[in-house]
């Protein structure tokens, strides 16, 4: 699969993303999770309609400038840079939206009798939550089985840097990248798979979600960084 047409798919799911986000209450896995947002409810509102704005825009423009280059004939190589270039928009939405919400609720606490929440401990979380994170977990593991046995050329892979240089590299830098997932994945599972009963804490749920996504984007940056060093 050309990494054109990832590009292109991740374009319109974060306007997918954006336009649940903007009608989803606080929760502990969808929309713009700040401690501003989670302190007041128009705060929430308000910040999540916003970012879906921005989405709406930067989404399309992902996506037809992949389109553009995939049409052009242009080498992947061109569309590897796109995907690291988006993280430039996508890292100046989140300092925007983190400023948006932390002066909006400033001003929202000016006004006579509004009071702040208490944060991430007010925000209810649903089974459907914990279910939803701990199938993103286990699909986790299946990508890292899926990459170990992968072979050059499938549409599933690391694919970048020296990986295409031969079959060998190829599967020496997936099944690094694949055992770092599986391990990531099952663990995190492993987690989430105790919070199915009920969640007693909100805030231990919370930090749980974070390392997971935490963690998922820095194995993928360390598995990226492997194959151009190795």
């Amino acid at each position: 699969m050309s990494v054109y047409f990832i590009n292109i798919a991740f374009g319109l799911l974060i306007v997918v993303l954006g336009y649940f986000s903007a009608r989803a209450k606080p929760n502990a896995v969808l929309g713009v999770r700040l401690p501003a947002t989670y302190a007041y409810p128009e705060v929430w509102r308000k910040t999540n309609q916003k970012s879906a704005q921005i989405t709406y825009i930067l989404g399309p423009a992902i996506s037809v400038v992949s389109l553009l280059l995939y049409l052009s004939g242009a080498p992947e190589i061109y569309g590897q840079y796109l995907t690291f270039a988006m993280l430039v928009p996508l890292l100046a939405m989140v300092v925007y939206l983190y400023f948006y919400s932390k002066n909006l609720l400033e001003k929202i606490l000016l006004q006579p009798g509004a009071t702040a929440l208490s944060t991430v401990d007010n925000v209810g979380i649903s089974k459907v939550n914990v279910i939803s994170l701990l199938v993103a977990a286990i699909a986790l593991v299946g990508v890292g089985i899926l990459l170990i046995y992968s072979h050059a050329g499938t549409s599933i892979g690391i694919r970048v840097g020296n990986v295409f240089r031969d079959a060998a590299t190829w599967h020496k830098v997936n099944t690094v990248g694949g055992i770092g997932d599986i391990i990531v994945g099952a663990f995190f599972a492993l987690c989430f798979a105790r919070f199915i009963p009920g969640v007693r804490s909100p805030r231990t749920f919370y930090r749980a979600v974070f390392c997971f996504f935490a963690t998922v984007l820095l194995w993928a940056i360390v598995s990226v960084a492997y194959a151009y060093l190795v």
